[in-house]
């Protein structure tokens, strides 16, 4: 009986935990990054570039990517068209943190299908984990 009850605590537990994959060719971003996330009870997996993070996303799906625009091999912004045109990836939220703050470069990651667009610059830990919370 007891280990039936928790049992189903722990698959709540994990059901709750929700799964980042951090993209980002900055080792210091995407440490920064998972430590503030994994402090607010998130699973961080971590990723190079574009084409590692859809990789990994074809091997295990995460419930949002958290992604930077500018990284070699695949940029944010081919992600996200890549992601969306994949019918087992294009469910999966993505926000795109970047320093590239001009209203072009906002549109583009929006019509590409980002769920939504940070800029580092106005970088703020509450507004992320916000903009993460408000999508899944």
């Amino acid at each position: 009986h007891v280990s039936n009850i928790l049992f189903k605590t722990r698959q709540q537990q994990s059901r709750a935990t929700k799964v980042v994959l951090v993209v980002d060719d900055s080792i210091t971003t995407r440490t920064l990054e998972k430590s503030i996330l994994e402090a607010h009870g998130y699973k961080v997996r971590l990723s190079v570039d574009g084409r590692d993070a859809i990789a990994q996303l074809r091997a295990e799906p995460a419930d949002i990517v958290v992604s930077d625009v500018e990284m070699p091999h695949l940029n944010g912004f081919e992600l996200v068209r890549a992601m969306k045109g994949d019918k087992a990836l294009a469910a999966i939220p993505v926000v795109l943190v970047t320093s590239r703050d001009s209203r072009k470069d906002r549109e583009l990651g929006l019509e590409l299908g980002a769920d939504a667009y940070v800029v580092k610059q106005k970088f703020d830990q509450a507004d992320l984990l916000r903009t993460i919370r408000r999508i899944i």
